[in-house]
């Protein structure tokens, strides 16, 4: 059964989100008034063929992280989950 490597990469929560500023007065304009914030992240997955190579864990996601999260504005968390989630 194949893995999957899922990444989340968030703003970080004391840098500007333009795109969720921008959502939220939209939301507030559409009668959501109750919206106080809005962060926007993104959600990568990346699927792992089991038996082709053996990676460490560990060494995968610090590579992830690099390639997909800029750590001075950034926060990343990655986990493994089964194909089918």
């Amino acid at each position: 059964m194949n893995k999957k490597a899922r990444v989340f990469v968030t703003i970080k929560p004391d840098v500007l989100d333009p795109a969720g500023v921008l959502v939220k007065r939209v939301l507030n304009r559409q009668g959501f008034l109750d919206v106080s914030e809005v962060r926007i992240g993104k959600m990568i997955d990346i699927t792992l063929q089991e038996g082709k190579n053996n990676y460490d864990q560990k060494e995968v996601f610090g590579e992830l992280k690099k390639i997909f999260c800029n750590p001075i504005v950034e926060d990343c968390v990655i986990t493994m989950v089964d194909e089918h989630e």
